[in-house]
């Protein structure tokens, strides 16, 4: 056979195959690298390395966004900002993107509490006990 005829039998078996069966990637590949959201959350808090622990929490939030652990990963990633590097800047991306994806959160009220503070010292270290109250 002519190598372009064998070319279009070969791309119209693979289409045909395409329409009739779904594709599943498994390892590598797959979403979250085959690990579950809440295992892929479970490995981040663990982590001692600041910028593996984000990295895992952000193959979290962007390979399963409507997980139940999408909202906690993107709020720890503000946490590690803040405590690793004390970079308001993205600590303030991560928050801002919490509350614009996930505003019904169980997070979310206090994400915006930490957003609005970033930048006062008193909210974010306080000094006495009346502080952290008010």
């Amino acid at each position: 056979m002519m190598p372009v005829h064998q070319d279009t039998i070969i791309k119209d078996c693979h289409q045909s195959a395409r329409q009739t069966h779904t594709e599943t990637m498994l390892g590598q590949i797959a979403p979250g690298k085959g690990m579950s959201p809440e295992a892929i959350f479970a490995r981040g808090m663990a982590l001692a390395d600041p910028q593996a622990k984000l990295d895992m929490f952000s193959l979290l939030f962007t390979d399963f966004p409507t997980s139940d652990k999408a909202d906690d990963a993107l709020f720890m990633s503000a946490m590690v900002a803040m405590d690793t590097w004390q970079d308001r800047r993205i600590a303030e991306r991560y928050l801002r993107r919490m509350l614009e994806e996930y505003p019904d959160s169980e997070l979310a009220e206090d994400a915006k509490f930490l957003k609005d503070n970033l930048y006062n010292p008193k909210a974010i270290n306080p000094s006495s006990i009346e502080e952290l109250r008010q």
